[in-house]
């Protein structure tokens, strides 16, 4: 899901398309293909299981929910703002505003946006008929975070008193998430996957 973003940020600057007629775009694919080889030969041998599972079993699984489900979409919400913290969250926000605003800004900026926005887009969409985990919203994030290094560098940590009441407080959250490792059976939006297991 990060490829197509990848490929529309260069088609759309001089300097991306140039990009592409060089090798290194290639390379990287070339690269990415060698990493995944084992994924794809360990689904090979056992009748392709991770990939039924992740494009057929969730797929129906999402086609078949004919009804909205604005739990799901909030869930979602409430587990990024978790996950992200409040700073993180307000930054993310702040960004995509620039981004919308004011498109013409960076070129660097641009490329980073994009090469997030199809995934993270993509599963704010299924949550309105399927549950999505806290994490598939990572890898569209990687970008984002680089993209508010290039818009706001650093304007945002140097004299800003909002960031650092919001550095200190996302601290304490993370220090008190990770005590609630210790409550056997603790559930937050019922995705506790971390209890209750025999083995």
């Amino acid at each position: 899901a990060l490829l197509p973003g990848i490929v529309v940020a260069l088609l759309l600057t001089p300097d991306g398309r140039r990009c592409l007629l060089t090798p290194y775009p290639w390379l990287a694919v070339l690269a990415a293909c060698l990493v995944f080889s084992p994924v794809v030969y360990w689904n090979w041998t056992h009748d392709w299981a991770s990939f039924q599972m992740q494009f057929s079993s969730r797929g129906q699984e999402i086609t078949s929910q004919r009804s909205i489900q604005l739990q799901y979409f909030f869930q979602l919400l409430g587990t990024q703002l978790a996950m992200l913290m409040p700073l993180g969250f307000v930054l993310l926000a702040r960004f995509y505003f620039r981004m919308a605003t004011k498109w013409r800004e960076s070129a660097k900026a641009h490329f980073y946006f994009l090469s997030g926005i199809f995934l993270i887009v993509g599963f704010l969409l299924i949550s309105f008929t399927s549950k999505v985990k806290v994490h598939w919203l990572l890898p569209g994030y990687l970008g984002v975070i680089l993209g508010i290094v290039v818009v706001f560098g650093p304007s945002i940590v140097s004299g800003s008193p909002w960031f650092k009441r919001g550095a200190w407080f996302s601290a304490a959250l993370i220090g008190l998430c990770h005590l609630l490792f210790l409550i056997p059976g603790f559930q937050i939006f019922q995705v506790n996957s971390w209890s209750g297991w025999d083995k």
